[in-house]
């Protein structure tokens, strides 16, 4: 419990009071409204997956922005202290768990909403089982390709400095999701896709976290 602590310490130290005001109230809030909008389901599950990937890539700028690129900035005071590469370390993994968890929310959010509304057909029953099925399956793909493409984003993003790149990379990304989503749903196999993407997700995270740290490590030793 007090490691954990600390990890989200070291998490916040990078964190400005406007981005924990727009990324931990004002997206989530913004995301679940979409959601009752669009009145939950499949529908609303699609779309806020897709813009999640955009969000997290671009919201990275004010975060890690340019932490990649080959005059990274923001470094120096890292050199102060003899746990800087610890709460490098720390403030990278927590922001990736962050993400996922986010994710978990929002669409966890989707599914409930639809449980609440009868499936949407407003006769107070299910239309059947299987569509019941269905939906939490597609929540759960959703989970992980929302996860997996949040992640792709912003490591890829960290290679430019500019808020334009950033953009263009989210942009990117959820145009991809929103292609696997046209795919994913002629197969039906939504359990597969999410260990799938879930796998790819832990993967490029642990790629992130590597291409980072090296990165920081080389400032912290003026090499």
């Amino acid at each position: 419990m007090k490691e954990m602590k600390n990890r989200l310490k070291s998490y916040l130290v990078f964190t400005s009071l406007i981005y924990r005001v727009f990324m931990y109230l004002v997206m989530p809030v913004v995301l679940v409204g979409i959601v009752f909008a669009v009145g939950g389901g499949v529908a609303a599950a699609v779309l806020a997956a897709s813009i999640l990937p955009m969000v997290e890539s671009v919201s990275d700028n004010w975060l890690f922005g340019g932490i990649q690129t080959k005059d990274a900035e923001k470094m120096d005071f890292l050199k102060t202290s003899g746990c800087g590469m610890n709460i490098m370390r720390s403030a990278l993994c927590m922001d990736l768990l962050r993400k996922f968890l986010t994710a978990v929310i929002v669409l966890g959010i989707c599914y409930l909403l639809f449980l609440c509304t009868n499936g949407g057909n407003g006769s107070g029953m299910f239309q059947s089982e299987q569509e019941v099925d269905v939906v939490l399956q597609m929540v759960i793909y959703g989970v992980s390709a929302s996860w997996f493409f949040s992640v792709l984003g912003t490591f890829l993003a960290r290679y430019g400095s500019a808020v334009w790149f950033n953009v263009l990379i989210g942009y990117i990304m959820t145009l991809l999701e929103a292609a696997c989503w046209f795919l994913t749903e002629w197969s039906k196999h939504f359990v597969i896709y999410f260990f799938l993407y879930l796998a790819l997700g832990i993967m490029v995270s642990v790629l992130a976290v590597k291409v980072a740290m090296k990165k920081v490590e080389g400032s912290y030793y003026d090499k």
